[in-house]
């Protein structure tokens, strides 16, 4: 119909100038109407100005440009009145569109916010797992240093002691008694070291078998009479009768530099002096201890470098037959001779070794240096074997057995030459593995000796179990024999007892002749120690050979 309208109007209008001034205008604004484009009515109210200036500007046209007008204007109302519900759709379209954007909006918060809801739950969930420890709900070891380091933030002109509490022996607790058995070890130390008559502060586990607690404005008197009263104190759990113990690393805070991790870092410094000081149940640090474990770990990278340019070397020490006073065997001792460190002791380097991955690499370059001297003491035709001292870290690996009679093989040596050295604390631990590895040795003709015998407690406990040969006597015993009724009684219990087991004995550490006599008569079959010789190097212990 608009289109009509146009057509008529513009026929009526050909060859008039206001005709294109007029009528091209309003059909496009015809056309943008027709395409829904809302700039049409804009269009519109311009032209309709721009129509009364032009009537204004141009008077002797008056007539042409007022009819003109006129019929621009009735043509316009026309098309709004055509347009007109078209429109009004569009605009309910709008504002349903608009209702249903703020619809969908809404349910976007909405949904947003149960995520952000969602995110802060999950969050604290996270917080929780990286802060506390499952088993007891205390804060675990990064729960622990923020919690301190936001303390000492807030006021570090508080006195405070850091302690590190370790349980004694507690993976074998575990191994025994099962893990269920040691998580209620640690709930129950969890429920003591919470307990507020205790005062401490800051409760964690920072470790498997390892708590770790805050005490402030305690003395020095005071915070000894805590560790002995109540941290120190056993926990008796009556389920499998055992007492449950501690050793107490502890670290004081005595400067305003000091952070929790050094702190945490200093308790477990002094933790590890109890270890070594099995005499005492906690230790304070001190600046000494940082000298000693900067020394230790300078030790520990020399020893790396000297197992790894074999640096390491062997002496020998005879062992002598008590009847016919001639060698039937050597012992191989290891030494280590250091630029920087002198002369360190086996007691010493062993230790460190064991302490570390070392002694496997420590170990296995001893096994192949005596492999090699027992080889030239074949060569020589020397009727006596060479003993090995065994570490049990060694024997705690599965294949031991297997690499040790390999190396045997590549040298082609008589096992029955061969001895093996073990002391009562391999007995501890993985007592079936160790009693495997023993059986394939002993079944190729190694004998096997049991070092240091009577230190230790769980000899006698295991002792019918062990495929051993020669019962070692310990150097304690020796010393005394002449002065202590009571060594000199277990001495004869145990020369009995092996006779019994029908095992040798040999006594260690014999150094004067008044202890070689009284032993003789006591009818012990072997001896060694410095009355009869020290410790000798290679080519000594080969010209040995021939005096022997």
């Amino acid at each position: 119909m608009t289109l009509l309208l146009y057509g008529i109007i513009t026929v009526v209008s050909i060859g008039k100038i206001l005709s294109v001034v007029i009528w091209v205008p309003i059909f496009v604004v015809f056309l943008f109407t027709l395409m829904d484009i809302k700039l049409s009515y804009i269009l519109i109210t311009v032209h309709l100005i721009v129509t009364f200036l032009y009537n204004i500007k141009y008077p002797s046209y008056h007539y042409e440009v007022t009819k003109s007008t006129y019929t621009s204007m009735y043509t316009i109302i026309l098309i709004l009145l055509v347009t007109l519900p078209k429109v009004v759709n569009l605009f309910k379209a709008y504002q349903k569109k608009i209702l249903e954007d703020n619809e969908t909006l809404y349910k976007n918060n909405a949904h947003v916010n149960l995520l952000l809801k969602d995110n802060a739950e999950k969050n604290r969930q996270l917080t929780e797992i990286a802060y506390k420890d499952s088993v007891t709900g205390l804060f675990n070891r990064l729960g622990f240093i923020k919690a301190l380091n936001d303390f000492l933030e807030r006021d570090n002109s508080i006195s405070l002691s850091v302690l590190l509490i370790d349980i004694v022996q507690f993976r074998n607790i575990n191994s025994v008694y099962g893990y269920g058995f040691g998580d209620r070890v640690l709930k129950t130390i969890s429920v003591l070291l919470s307990d507020p008559q205790f005062k401490a502060q800051h409760i964690a586990r920072v470790g498997n078998d390892t708590f770790a607690i805050v005490i402030t404005d305690v003395s020095m008197n005071e915070l000894q009479n805590k560790i002995e009263f109540d941290i120190g104190r056993s926990v008796f759990l009556t389920e499998h009768g055992i007492n449950i113990k501690y050793r107490i690393g502890i670290s004081i805070c005595n400067s305003k530099e000091k952070t929790a991790e050094l702190l945490l870092n200093e308790a477990d410094i002094a933790l590890s002096k109890t270890k070594e000081l099995h005499s005492i149940h906690y230790f304070i640090y001190d600046l000494k201890l940082d000298h000693e474990i900067k020394n230790r770990f300078n030790m520990t990278l020399a020893l790396d470098q000297a197992i790894e340019s074999k640096k390491i070397f062997m002496v020998y020490q005879p062992i002598y037959d008590t009847k016919s006073r001639k060698i039937v065997s050597v012992e191989a001792l290891a030494r280590w001779h250091d630029d920087a460190f002198g002369v360190v002791s086996p007691d010493i380097f062993v230790a460190l070794a064991e302490k570390s991955t070392l002694i496997h690499g420590l170990g296995n370059l001893i096994i192949e240096s005596v492999c090699q001297f027992a080889s030239r003491l074949a060569n020589q035709g020397a009727d006596y074997s060479v003993t090995i001292n065994i570490s049990s870290r060694q024997l705690d690996l599965e294949d031991f057995s297997e690499m040790f009679l390999k190396q045997i093989d590549t040298y082609k040596l008589n096992p029955l030459k061969i001895g093996v050295e073990i002391t009562e604390s391999i007995l501890i631990e993985k007592f079936e593995l160790v009693v495997k590895h023993l059986n394939n040795l002993r079944d190729k003709g190694i004998k096997i000796y049991l070092d240091d015998f009577g230190t230790g407690y769980s000899s006698l406990n295991y002792l019918d179990q062990l495929p051993i040969d020669v019962l070692k006597i310990d150097k304690g015993f020796v010393d005394e024999i002449l002065t202590c009724k009571r060594k000199r009684y277990l001495l004869e219990t145990i020369i009995s007892l092996a006779r019994q087991f029908n095992l040798s004995v040999l006594a260690e550490g014999v150094e004067t002749r008044e202890q070689a006599e009284f032993l003789e008569q006591m009818h012990i079959n072997m001896m060694q120690g410095y009355y009869y010789s020290m410790p000798l190097n290679e080519m000594d212990t080969l010209a040995l050979n021939n005096a022997n």
